[in-house]
């Protein structure tokens, strides 16, 4: 994610509305790490983790899978809120997304994303504005083409 902001903040001007740039529905993805807020492991770690990274899954609020795991090795979870709209996004409409992460039977956590988009001076898809909340606490605000990587810690 960090490589693909480096390489956009560097386009020329006359690179800068490459269409192969115009992806907002891949580079926004929600991607994040899941850290116990005590001792702050990472909790999705193939080495270390205490969840099965096998187990791991990521639902909308239609039970539909987003991210049908496992988990990568390092324990980061990667899945996209608008890859399904792409061919019809929601511009200038303010919205709300929910998502279960499912860990095991007895242990599920909830993420609400709401947002608005708009198109830039390209005409490409950016967030006008997010805000991503993670088991009802606000873990990201912001605009922009992207959602920063995010640290969760679990209680």
């Amino acid at each position: 994610m960090s490589l693909l902001l480096t390489g956009c903040s560097l386009l020329g001007s006359s690179e800068k509305c490459n269409p192969d740039f115009n992806k907002v529905y891949y580079s926004a993805g929600i991607n994040f790490e899941l850290l116990d807020a005590h001792t702050s492991k990472n909790l999705l770690d193939v080495r270390t983790g205490i969840y099965s990274p096998d187990a791991v899954k990521v639902y909308d609020a239609t039970r539909q899978v987003v991210f049908p795991g496992p988990v990568r090795g390092d324990g980061l979870v990667s899945f996209s809120p608008l890859e399904r709209e792409s061919d019809r996004l929601p511009y200038g409409t303010d919205l709300q997304r929910e998502y279960y992460l499912y860990l095991n039977p007895t242990d599920q956590d909830t993420f609400a994303l709401a947002f608005r988009l708009r198109k830039n001076e390209c005409g490409f898809a950016e967030f006008e504005r997010y805000t991503l909340r993670y088991n009802g606490k606000e873990v990201a605000v912001g605009e922009g083409l992207t959602i920063p990587s995010l640290t969760l810690y679990k209680r």
